[in-house]
């Protein structure tokens, strides 16, 4: 877990391909989700997709790989710190 961290952190804030990023954010997810995100909360946000209600995930990280985590959690709507692109590199 602490070299997907490392990895991560070494290459937000700097001009990063969208190739070199994905399997980086991807790893880091898994992780997350897999072992890093509570039980309850998983279930929680199954419960409250089952009875109908609007899930979403709101926090002060970047968008990027908050969206990865969100997409593997089923949650669609994020709101996060917006990623800057310039085609496909990531720029801040």
């Amino acid at each position: 877990a602490q070299r997907v961290r490392v990895e991560l952190l070494d290459v937000m804030g700097r001009r990063v391909a969208r190739a070199d990023l994905d399997p980086i954010a991807a790893d880091f997810t898994r992780r997350v989700v897999g072992g890093g995100c509570y039980a309850d909360a998983k279930a929680r946000v199954a419960a409250d997709k089952a009875e109908g209600r609007r899930v979403v995930l709101a926090t002060a990280s970047n968008r990027y790989y908050v969206a990865h985590i969100a997409r593997e959690l089923g949650i669609a709507d994020v709101v996060a710190t917006e990623s800057v692109w310039q085609g496909d590199t990531l720029t801040d």
